[in-house]
């Protein structure tokens, strides 16, 4: 059989046994004052800071893993006042370091144009603030 097949054949194998990651998707939003802080703490995943002109902080958070178990220990802990919002995000330890896929925290939060962002803490991944 030619190589270039061959080649075909296993890729076109491997991606009809790729896992689709399961999502869960967390939105929330709270009244600030409009100079309100906001401090994100993940590890993997991605945190995107947008400013608007309303005094309240929305978020969403898009959690995702490879299995319920692992999708249900990730923690999305939100603690919020008028004075600010903190998130933090917890993930389950990992059985295996080389082999668990740990799962990933996407998060889009809109905030008041002056609010100060005090702390975008990640490990691995993409920060944006716009």
């Amino acid at each position: 059989m030619n190589k270039a097949i061959c080649g075909f054949l296993f890729l076109f194998a491997r991606a009809g046994f790729a896992v689709e990651p399961l999502e869960e998707i967390i939105e929330q939003k709270y009244d600030v004052n409009p100079d309100a802080t906001l401090s994100v703490e993940n590890i993997d995943g991605s945190i995107r800071v947008y400013g608007a002109d309303k005094p309240e902080i929305v978020i969403q958070a898009i959690k995702k893993a490879y299995n319920a178990e692992r999708l249900k220990g990730i923690v999305v802990d939100v603690k919020a006042s008028q004075g600010g919002v903190a998130i933090t995000t917890t993930y389950p330890p990992r059985k295996n370091a080389v082999s668990d896929r740990s799962g990933t925290v996407d998060y889009i939060v809109v905030v008041p144009k002056t609010a100060k962002v005090t702390k975008l803490e990640l490990v691995n991944g993409e920060v944006l603030v716009d």
